[in-house]
């Protein structure tokens, strides 16, 4: 794996796509992923701003 550089704007819509999956998903293991991964992003957006 390496780093590219990705606009924050991408992060923040990924996020909040994910966001809208943890809402709709029964699936609890799908649930926790999507949130593992908004946390990831949130975290990438707070080091970039």
């Amino acid at each position: 794996m390496q780093s590219v550089p990705v606009r924050v704007g991408v992060l923040q819509a990924a996020a909040v796509l994910l966001e809208a999956r943890v809402r709709a998903t029964e699936d609890g293991a799908e649930r926790a992923a999507a949130a593992t991964t908004v946390a990831m992003l949130r975290s990438a957006i707070g080091q970039a701003g």
